[in-house]
């Protein structure tokens, strides 16, 4: 008796364990769900292992991915190898990939980029971030702008459109 293989628009859920290679799925629910080189829309589960592939929204207490691409992630821990993830929440993230934005408890980055990374302990090895705010941070960190300037820029750019909206009132405002 041969299983049924998951085809597009198909949805497979609540077993134990459940194995993807090659194929596309809409939605996929399980304890342990692993994929390889597979398309998945949404994944719920305990554990998700990705090798290769691409998967839209991951909820899961474990997610490891290795050359994949995860658009947004919620766990409870992440391990990224060699992939990309647009989002990146959970209480600890380790990468060694890139991401957009990553808001974690603890990352652990090596040879890794992020464009926002918020997390209070950031352990990092050649690291390149566009925003970094972290209350601690271990390592060799690249950034365009780090905590004390991200709160520079917001109060430049506040006073800088109170100025411009005083400007136009009183400029062009109304005349009583």
């Amino acid at each position: 008796m041969n299983p049924e293989i998951p085809s597009a628009e198909s949805e497979v859920e609540n077993p134990q364990v459940i194995n993807l290679n090659g194929v596309s799925v809409e939605h996929v629910g399980a304890e342990l769900v692993r994929a390889s080189q597979s398309q998945i829309n949404h994944v719920e589960a305990d554990e998700v292992a990705i090798r290769g592939g691409m998967v839209i929204h991951v909820s899961a207490g474990r997610v490891s991915a290795h050359e994949a691409g995860l658009v947004a992630i919620q766990a409870n821990d992440i391990v990224i190898n060699q992939g990309a993830a647009g989002l990146a929440l959970s209480e600890t993230v380790n990468l060694a990939g890139r991401a957009g934005v990553v808001l974690t408890d603890t990352a652990n980055l090596h040879h890794s980029g992020a464009t926002l990374l918020v997390a209070t302990h950031v352990g990092a090895d050649r690291v390149q971030t566009g925003i970094l705010i972290a209350r601690r941070v271990e390592g060799n960190v690249e950034t365009y702008m780090n905590t004390r300037q991200v709160v520079a820029a917001g109060v430049l750019s506040g006073l800088v459109a109170g100025l411009i909206l005083l400007a136009g009132r009183l400029l062009f405002g109304r005349k009583k």
